[in-house]
C-alpha cells in the first residue's frame, strides 16, 4: 500500500499555498518566546540538505534556531517578505490561497459638492 505524500514529507508542495501557524516571536536558542499567529504566502522553499546555507550564514547569527527547511514568502500580517524555518512553527496548516478581488473605485466630481466615491458597478447595484 502506497502512502500519500503530504506537505510535511515534500515541503516543495508548499509553494503557492497559504501557511497559517504559530511562530516564535524570537526564534533564538535558549530564549523563551511567545508564539504569534503568522499567515505566510509561500513563494520559495529551500530544503537545506539539497541547497545548504552559505558557510558564513550560521556564523552571522549562531544562536538562531535553524531547521531543515527554509521558506520564504509574504507575511500577510506584516505586509513584507520574510523567511521562516518550517520546523520552528509550533502548529501549522496549509490552505489554497485565493486573493481577495480588488474593488474598483472612481472619484466622481459633483458641482460644488465634495467628491463622492463610486464603487464598482456590482457594489453600486447592492447599495
Amino acid at each position: 500500500m502506497s502512502k500519500k505524500k503530504s506537505t510535511r514529507d515534500r515541503p516543495e508542495m508548499l509553494v503557492g499555498k497559504l501557511l497559517v501557524g504559530l511562530y516564535p516571536r524570537h526564534n533564538f536558542q535558549g530564549v523563551p518566546s511567545y508564539c504569534e499567529r503568522r499567515q505566510v504566502l509561500v513563494e520559495k522553499v529551500r530544503v537545506l540538505r539539497r541547497e545548504p546555507l552559505d558557510a558564513i550564514t550560521p556564523t552571522i547569527n549562531p544562536l538562531l534556531n535553524r531547521g531543515k527547511t527554509l521558506i520564504t514568502g509574504t507575511d500577510l500580517d506584516k505586509h513584507e517578505e520574510r523567511s521562516f524555518y518550517l520546523e520552528s512553527f509550533r502548529i501549522w496548516e496549509t490552505f489554497d490561497y485565493v486573493a481577495e478581488p480588488a474593488v474598483e473605485i472612481e472619484v466622481v466630481a459633483v458641482r460644488s459638492a465634495p467628491p463622492a466615491i463610486a464603487c464598482s458597478p456590482e457594489l453600486q447595484r447592492r447599495a
